[in-house]
C-alpha cells in the first residue's frame, strides 16, 4: 500500500481478449509486467495497460507514489492477441527493467511492458456519439434514457452490462421525499415508475394519515425483476446503447498544456471542454457531452470492521468486489474539481427461513397496490396476484450495549472526523445509538428481496462492525433469535464532487476550473 494513503490500492482491471475485434491469433507469454498508478499524492493517470485479460481476472496492483517509491511490478501470464492488421502484438512488447522496492534496478530478459493497442484494435474501438453516460445505476439509466429521448445518440458506458439496474442497497423504490422524485421523472417519461411496477412485490403510501404533499409512495422490489426489467427498458430505447468498459480518463479540448503561472494569457483563459473519455481498455469514445453517475464507484473503498478493500460494492452472491474508478478519480483531481469523501451502509442479509415471524408484527401490502408510473394509472402491477408480506421487530438496551461494546471495531474513515460522513436520513445503527441515548429501541423492517430466495433485508440496521458482531446485533433482538447472515453487512466510502460547483445546467464550474459539457449526478441515500 501507499504510504501517502493507508490501505489504498488501485484495482487494474485487464482488456478483455474477446474485445479485440480484429485479433487471429493468441498466445501465453510469460513476464513481468510494470504498471504505474495514480495515488493521492500524486493525481497521474495509469502508466501502462494490457491488451488482453490476463487469466480471466482482475489484478490488484500497488499504486506508483512517486514521492516515496516505486511499487515492484507482478508477475503475470497474459493472453495477448495478435493484430490482423500490423501482426504486432498491441504496440508490441519492450525489454525493460525490474524495479525493486529497494530502489535498485537490473536489465529483465524477456519481455516486461505492453502499451495502447496496435492500429487495427485502437481503431475498432473508437466512436463517436452525441452523449455519453458513465454509470448504470438509478442516476445513469434515467439519464441515459432521457438524452436518448431528447434525440441524442447515447452510449451508456459502464464496467459490466449484466449488473445495469442492480439495487446495491435497499431493493426498494420510493419513501418519503423520494417517491415525489420517482413519480416526478415517470410524468417525464422516465424508466423507473414503470419498472417498478413490473417489478414490485409489496406496494404501500407511506404518511396515509397525513396530508398528500407528506404522503410517499414505496414499493419493495423483486431484486432479479428489476434489474431484468430496466435493462429490457433500455434496450427499447431509440437511439440509446449500452457499452461494456471502465471509463479511465476524460478527453479534454482547450486544456492549458502548463499550469505555470507564466503560461499565455489566452491559454490560461481558455475555457476547457469535454469531448469524450478514454476507458481502461484502450477505446476511445468522443462525445460533445458527458454525464458521470459512478455514485459508490469513485475511488470506493469496502469496509467491515478494519478490514477494508479498494471496491464500489460487494457482489450479492459472492465475496467478490466490482472494482472502482480509481484513474477517473485523479482525473478530476487534476483538473481541480472540489472533491470529498461520503460515506453509506448497507445491512447484512438474513435467511428467511431461520426468523420467527410468529412472533413479529406483519406487514402485508396495500390491496389493491398503487402504482407509480402514470402510464398504469387506474390499473393495477405485475405481481398483483402474488404480493408479499413484510415484518416488524425493533433494537432494543441488549442491543445497544453491544453497539457500545464494540465502537473500537468500526473501520476508522476518512470523513466526518474519522466517523465517516453518512447520510442524515438513513443512519448506521451506530449513528442512532450514539444521536439517540434516550431512545429504548429503533424499528427494523425485515424485507424479503425477491419472490425466489430467502434472502431478508433488515432495514434500519447497517452497520460495518465485524461479522461476528453483527451476528451477535442481529441474535439480540425478537424474533431474530436464531436468525443467520448470509451477507455480512458493509460500509462502502467513495468520492463526490461538491454540487455547489455546478451551474443550473448541472455542468461542472467552479472558481479554479470550468469544464463545459461535464454534467455531474446528484448524492442522495
Amino acid at each position: 500500500a501507499c504510504a501517502c494513503g493507508p490501505g489504498r490500492r488501485a484495482d487494474f482491471l485487464a482488456a478483455r481478449a474477446s474485445q479485440a475485434a480484429s485479433s487471429k491469433s493468441s498466445r501465453q507469454i510469460s513476464g513481468l509486467v510494470d504498471c504505474s498508478f495514480s495515488c493521492r499524492c500524486t493525481p497521474a493517470p495509469v502508466g501502462a495497460r494490457m491488451l488482453a485479460r490476463a487469466n480471466g481476472a482482475t489484478w490488484p496492483m500497488q499504486p506508483h507514489c512517486r514521492k516515496l517509491r516505486k511499487s515492484p511490478p507482478m508477475r503475470l501470464t497474459l493472453l495477448v492477441a495478435a493484430c490482423s492488421s500490423c501482426s504486432g502484438l498491441g504496440s508490441g512488447w519492450r525489454t525493460g527493467v525490474q524495479h525493486h522496492a529497494l530502489g535498485g534496478v537490473r536489465p529483465l530478459t524477456g519481455y516486461s511492458r505492453v502499451v495502447e493497442p496496435c492500429c487495427a484494435v485502437q481503431e475498432s474501438r473508437s466512436r463517436t456519439v452525441d452523449v455519453i453516460v458513465v454509470g448504470g445505476g438509478h442516476a445513469g439509466c434515467e439519464a441515459a434514457a432521457a438524452a436518448a429521448r431528447a434525440g441524442a445518440q447515447t452510449l451508456l458506458v459502464t464496467q459490466s452490462i449484466d449488473t445495469i439496474g442492480e439495487m446495491s442497497c435497499n431493493p426498494s423504490i420510493g419513501g418519503i421525499g423520494k417517491g415525489h422524485l420517482v413519480r416526478e421523472v415517470d410524468a417525464l417519461d422516465g424508466l423507473m415508475g414503470r419498472v417498478i411496477d413490473e417489478a414490485g412485490i409489496h406496494f404501500r403510501m407511506l404518511n396515509r394519515r397525513k396530508g398528500p404533499a407528506v404522503q410517499g409512495p414505496r414499493a419493495q422490489a423483486d431484486r432479479d425483476i428489476y434489474r431484468t426489467a430496466m435493462q429490457a427498458a433500455l434496450r427499447q430505447v431509440d437511439r440509446l446503447e449500452l457499452y461494456e468498459g471502465s471509463v479511465e480518463d476524460l478527453l479534454l479540448e482547450g486544456l492549458p498544456a502548463s499550469s505555470n503561472v507564466a503560461a499565455s494569457h489566452a491559454a490560461a483563459t481558455r475555457t476547457p471542454r469535454v469531448v469524450g473519455v478514454r476507458t481502461a481498455e484502450g477505446a476511445v469514445l468522443h462525445a460533445p457531452r458527458v454525464v458521470i453517475t459512478t455514485g459508490t464507484f469513485m475511488r470506493g473503498v469496502v469496509h467491515i470492521g478494519k478490514s477494508t478493500r479498494p471496491a464500489g460494492r460487494y457482489m450479492r452472491d459472492s465475496d467478490s468486489v466490482e472494482p472502482p474508478c480509481t484513474a477517473l478519480a485523479a482525473t478530476l483531481l487534476r483538473l481541480k474539481l472540489p472533491l470529498s469523501r461520503l460515506k453509506t451502509g448497507t445491512p447484512p442479509r438474513l435467511d428467511g427461513r431461520t426468523i420467527d415471524n410468529g412472533a413479529l408484527e406483519p406487514q402485508p401490502s396495500e390491496e389493491p397496490p398503487l402504482p407509480f408510473s402514470y402510464v398504469n394509472e387506474g390499473g393495477t402491477v405485475a405481481n398483483a396476484h402474488r404480493l408479499i408480506t413484510c415484518y416488524k421487530t425493533y433494537t432494543n438496551e441488549r442491543t445497544h450495549d453491544i453497539v457500545r461494546a464494540n465502537m473500537h471495531t468500526l473501520p476508522d474513515y476518512e470523513s466526518g472526523g474519522g466517523k465517516g460522513a453518512g447520510p442524515r436520513y438513513c443512519p448506521s445503527l451506530f449513528s442512532k445509538v450514539e444521536r439517540f441515548p434516550q431512545r429504548e429501541g429503533h424499528m427494523v423492517w425485515l424485507e424479503p428481496e425477491g419472490l425466489s430466495t430467502h434472502w431478508v433485508y433488515p432495514n434500519g440496521i447497517s452497520s460495518a462492525f465485524p461479522l461476528e458482531v453483527q451476528q451477535q446485533l442481529v441474535n439480540s433482538m425478537i424474533g431474530l433469535e436464531n436468525a443467520e447472515i448470509v451477507k455480512p453487512a458493509y460500509d462502502v466510502e467513495y468520492d463526490y464532487v461538491d454540487p455547489r460547483c455546478l451551474r443550473h445546467t448541472l455542468e461542472v464550474r467552479t472558481r479554479r476550473c470550468s469544464i463545459e459539457s461535464l454534467v455531474r449526478d446528484g448524492k442522495r441515500c
